[in-house]
């Protein structure tokens, strides 16, 4: 996750062969705590879309997303995120996850955030878009 953050962070590419190293199955052995932290911070550059893509392309993301993942939210959030390079995190995550939790029950879009550790003020915003 840290060598995608920096891609987009400081647009640059990833060497062919360490991308490649990048097994998606990994990320369950990294702590909740540090993927939202780099997953924040992912947020928090401009180029934040281009994280995404490099997420999707190295099969993090679906694994990440499990049940929620489709390719086509992928492309929407993508896109979505592209459009508000200069917007706060916060803003990008709420528009990220409505992407993709647009068609799941309330309670289950809650238990998904809390397992991904954001605050509790990020999922009373999150509720009060998605009401």
């Amino acid at each position: 996750l840290r060598a995608i953050r920096f891609a987009a962070q400081l647009d640059f590419g990833i060497e062919a062969q360490t991308f490649q190293a990048i097994r998606p199955s990994d990320i369950h052995v990294i702590s909740a705590e540090r993927i939202y932290y780099e997953l924040n911070r992912l947020m928090q550059t401009p180029r934040s879309h281009i994280g995404l893509q490099l997420l999707n392309d190295s099969g993090l993301l679906k694994e990440l997303l499990k049940n929620q993942y489709e390719k086509e939210r992928f492309e929407l959030a993508r896109d979505r995120l592209a459009l508000l390079k200069r917007s706060n995190e916060h803003t990008k995550w709420v528009l990220f996850w409505l992407t993709f939790l647009d068609r799941v029950e309330k309670t289950e879009a809650k238990i998904i955030l809390q397992q991904m550790k954001f605050s509790g003020d990020f999922i009373k915003a999150f509720n009060y878009v998605t009401d």
